[in-house]
């Protein structure tokens, strides 16, 4: 795992180098974050939003930013990631949106060469396919792979079927 304030100095391999882009306000979407990780053996960057904490306030303060696409990446940021061939976005939908937090990872790669993929939580599978289309407009190309989890399945078999599908439409590029 990445932290925030941590290089990513990687050695030159021939297969693609991905990561896993993680924001999690609660710990959710990290530990779906982590599943993937053992999955696919990918390294996780974490965003960290301070600007969010638990609460009605960030809460609150969370859902304008998803709005308004209030969020900005730390200094850096989108730079380090430059030496992923694919980024693998992993987190919340906030209102029928990607948390504002990924919106801004993929507005930074508009015109980075990166494949990308999205892995989201949410209520319900409505809000989640929603976010995946208001985050393919914001990136403004396909994606590799695209997936959702809603709340009411996770922990269980269904879960499980989930992340496989996902895993394996990660393999096909």
């Amino acid at each position: 795992m990445l932290w925030p304030n941590q290089r990513c100095d990687l050695v030159q391999r021939k297969e693609p180098k991905s990561a896993i882009i993680c924001f999690s306000r609660t710990g959710h979407s990290a530990r779906l974050a982590r599943k993937l990780e053992d999955r696919t053996g990918n390294l996780i960057v974490l965003i960290e939003a301070n600007r969010y904490p638990l609460g009605t306030f960030g809460f609150l303060r969370a859902v304008m930013d998803s709005v308004r696409n209030g969020f900005v990446l730390p200094n850096g940021f989108a730079a380090r990631l430059s030496s992923f061939d694919h980024l693998i976005l992993c987190g919340p939908v906030w209102i029928g949106r990607p948390a504002a937090p990924l919106r801004a990872v993929l507005r930074s790669q508009k015109d980075a060469p990166q494949l990308i993929s999205l892995f989201f939580t949410c209520g319900d599978a409505a809000s989640g396919k929603k976010a995946i289309s208001i985050a393919t407009q914001d990136l403004a190309r396909k994606l590799v792979a695209a997936e959702v989890l809603p709340n009411a399945i996770e922990g269980g078999e269904d879960e499980t079927k989930v992340i496989n599908r996902f895993t394996e439409a990660l393999h096909v590029f």
